[in-house]
């Protein structure tokens, strides 16, 4: 029989099993659990519950619970893996923003060089913003900019 349980769960879940006998015949519950998963949807699953004498649960209880075990662990698994790929996302999100974050200051900082006529600071900096987003618009306008003001030369 645990053969057969330890084939229908998955790594990380568990399997409770309570019995309680009344008179000749015995009731099992058995609920599919995973410590790992947040969502409360898995507490809506419902424990599976059979009643018989010790013959027939011995006859026909690893095919009962088979099934029921099966759909509960896909959910249970489905939940899990939605998890993680919103964790993933978040974190995506937060590196996304503090990307944003530190270009904003990068271009910020241009800007305070153009205004006080460091240009070659400038295009420095610009040019940072392009090493981490290359298609960064107005850096690329600005580096173009800035590199034609720099290459003229007075002539007087």
């Amino acid at each position: 029989m645990f053969k057969e349980i330890n084939e229908m769960i998955a790594a990380g879940q568990s399997v409770s099993i309570t019995i309680h006998k009344t008179g000749v015949n015995m009731t099992v519950t058995v609920l599919h659990l995973d410590n790992g998963v947040k969502d409360d949807a898995v507490k809506k699953i419902k424990p599976l519950t059979l009643t018989g004498t010790a013959e027939e649960l011995d006859e026909g209880f690893v095919s009962e619970i088979t099934r029921p075990l099966q759909l509960s662990g896909g959910i249970i698994s489905n939940i899990a893996e939605y998890e993680k790929g919103v964790e993933a996302a978040a974190g995506s999100t937060k590196a996304a923003k503090e990307v944003s974050d530190i270009i904003g200051k990068m271009i910020k900082d241009a800007e305070k060089y153009e205004t006080d006529g460091k240009l070659s600071e400038a295009l420095a900096e610009y040019k940072k913003v392009l090493e981490k987003e290359p298609k960064h618009s107005k850096a690329s306008r600005k580096v173009d900019e800035l590199t034609n003001s720099l290459s003229q030369t007075s002539l007087f």
